[in-house]
């Protein structure tokens, strides 16, 4: 179906930094979200649920700079980070990775190690399944996108696209 002005063009964006994340990594999709609508464009999230997710950094303050009509679903996700947490008895992610880090001891070697070799293409790899599934859902239920633009510092939502 073309778009028209009589029907805005559908925009379905993944992202998983979305708020209550905080950062830098937020701002590339809010911003561009939050002036969607002006410009005729219906704008779908589809992010991970705050509650699961593992944000480095978090803003609640963001959440008011999405507009009323932009409609948010959040997904499930499976972290890696939570067993990062588990078992090193740290509470928070690694801002950056684990670059920063300036423990050397083996146990934070062999955390790199993991990181960097198992989880290809990044650590939010768990969140993928979540994602195809509601995408799979939504459009099983008759929903119609005419774009899908994905986003994030990381290659995972760039390679759901491709999905």
């Amino acid at each position: 179906m073309p778009v028209s002005a009589a029907r805005p063009l559908r925009l379905l964006v993944i992202t998983y930094y979305w708020p209550p994340s905080g950062g830098a990594g937020v701002q590339r999709s809010l911003k561009f979200v939050k002036h969607l609508p002006q410009f005729g464009v219906e704008p779908t999230v589809l992010t991970v649920d705050a509650s699961q997710g593992a944000y480095p950094v978090l803003d609640h303050s963001l959440a008011a700079d999405v507009p009323p009509q932009v409609r948010v679903i959040r997904t499930d996700t499976f972290e890696p980070f939570d067993s990062y947490k588990k078992l090193t008895g740290r509470q928070q992610v690694p801002y950056g990775g684990f670059v920063g880090e300036s423990k050397t001891s083996l146990v934070q070697q062999l955390f790199k190690f993991v990181r960097g070799n198992l989880f290809i293409p990044d650590a939010r790899r768990g969140w993928n399944r979540y994602v195809l599934q509601t995408v799979a859902d939504l459009l099983a239920a008759g929903e119609q996108f005419d774009a899908v633009l994905t986003s994030s510092p990381r290659t995972l939502p760039n390679s759901l696209a491709w999905s």
